[in-house]
C-alpha cells in the first residue's frame, strides 16, 4: 500500500513541477516553432513542402502578477481591506414617517409641504 501512495505523491510533484515550468514560461514569454506541411500538384506529380515557422508568445501580465503576488516577500501583495460591522443600521438623510398615508393623495399633500418648508428655509 505505502508503495500506491507513494507513486501517488510522485506524480503530483512531477505534475507540480510541470505546471511551475509553464507558469514561469508564461511569465517570461517563449518562443516555439510551428510545422506547416503542404502538398503542392504540380505537372510531375506531389510535391510536400514542410515549412518551419518560429512564433513568439510575449509575456502573460496575469502570470507576472501571479508570481509577484506569491513569491514576491510581501513586497507586492495586494492589501485585504477588513470592514469592521456592528450589525447596526444609521439612517442618514432620511425623512422620518411619523403617520402612516392613507393613499398616494396624502402622500403627494405631505411631500408638498415639505417641499414649501425646504423652499421657505432657503429664502
Amino acid at each position: 500500500m505505502t508503495e500506491f501512495s507513494d507513486l501517488i505523491k510522485k506524480g503530483g510533484q512531477d505534475s507540480t513541477a510541470l505546471v511551475t515550468n509553464s507558469l514561469h514560461k508564461s511569465a517570461n514569454g517563449y518562443e516555439y516553432e510551428e510545422t506547416h506541411t503542404e502538398i503542392q500538384k504540380g505537372k510531375d506529380g506531389q510535391k510536400t513542402i514542410v515549412k518551419k515557422i518560429k512564433r513568439y508568445v510575449p509575456p502573460n501580465v496575469g502570470a507576472i502578477i501571479f508570481i509577484l503576488c506569491n513569491r514576491g516577500e510581501g513586497k507586492w501583495r495586494n492589501p485585504q481591506q477588513q470592514i469592521n460591522h456592528s450589525g447596526e443600521i444609521a439612517m442618514t438623510g432620511v425623512m422620518p414617517i411619523e403617520r402612516p398615508c392613507e393613499s398616494s393623495s396624502d402622500f403627494q399633500k405631505e411631500c408638498d409641504k415639505e417641499k414649501i418648508k425646504a423652499e421657505s428655509i432657503k429664502a
